[in-house]
């Protein structure tokens, strides 16, 4: 169900359903049920970050409404990493780490900022483990 509303699979973003429903209704169902309903949709929503007039990016909209909520921040940093790429690993969680740094200079939102710094720790983390393997295996 999810997969069917977030679209893409592991390699390739695809637009699902989700676009198609009105936001104000995705918010209405959350708020229903915050505690069983927010950290679900945080695993579907799309997997993009930006601002941009008259849009709406769905997953920094989830955290600057409910981006206080610690398994919220969680699955989101879980569906964000939820991918695949070709080349060294650390070369891309290195960039990824870059490009969520400059995002951050531009954000007002706590929230936001908040992911983006819990984010950007595993992310040193991940780069790390993925120097030494790449170390290993040279």
């Amino acid at each position: 169900m999810s997969e069917w509303l977030k679209g893409g699979d592991f390699f390739e973003e695809k637009k699902g359903m989700l676009p198609f429903i009105p936001v104000e209704k995705i918010w209405e169902w959350a708020d229903e049920d915050v505690e069983e309903r927010v950290w679900y949709l945080a695993t579907f929503v799309p997997k993009t970050l930006f601002r941009e007039e008259g849009k709406t990016c769905m997953a920094r909209e989830l955290l600057i409404r409910y981006g206080a909520l610690e398994d919220v921040r969680r699955n989101l940093r879980a569906n964000f990493s939820t991918e695949g790429w070709s080349g060294p690993a650390s070369l891309h969680y290195q960039e990824k780490k870059n490009w969520l740094l400059g995002f951050k200079n531009d954000e007002d939102n706590e929230n936001v900022k908040r992911w983006i710094d819990e984010y950007v720790s595993v992310l040193n983390r991940e780069i790390e483990q993925a120097r030494v393997e790449e170390e290993r295996g040279s």
